[in-house]
């Protein structure tokens, strides 16, 4: 491993193909999408990355760091399109 890789890795976490192996069993949209609480109240954008796994469950930052690479917040009028998830109660967790 290089100094670099060996650099992002300690910096984003574990990287991609670490995790491939894994699915997306809460079905979850890929990339930015709308997130609605289990009683219908909005709560932000969410963030989901079927690569590396990185799932920002809701009021997801600006900006995220995966996969080497930075993701950047949709504008105003594209969150009008983006698909929603809404969450439910599993347990004692939310998904």
């Amino acid at each position: 491993m290089e100094l670099h890789e060996a650099l992002e890795q300690e910096q984003f976490g574990i990287v991609a193909e670490e995790k491939t192996d894994q699915s997306n069993p809460a079905g979850l949209p890929l990339g930015w999408y709308k997130v609605v609480t289990a009683s219908g109240k909005d709560a932000g954008l969410g963030f989901y990355c079927n690569a590396c796994k990185l799932n920002v469950v809701a009021n997801a930052p600006e900006t995220i760091r995966h996969c080497r690479k930075v993701e950047t917040r949709p504008g105003t009028l594209r969150e009008l399109i983006l698909p929603v998830h809404t969450l439910r109660a599993a347990g004692l967790a939310w998904i």
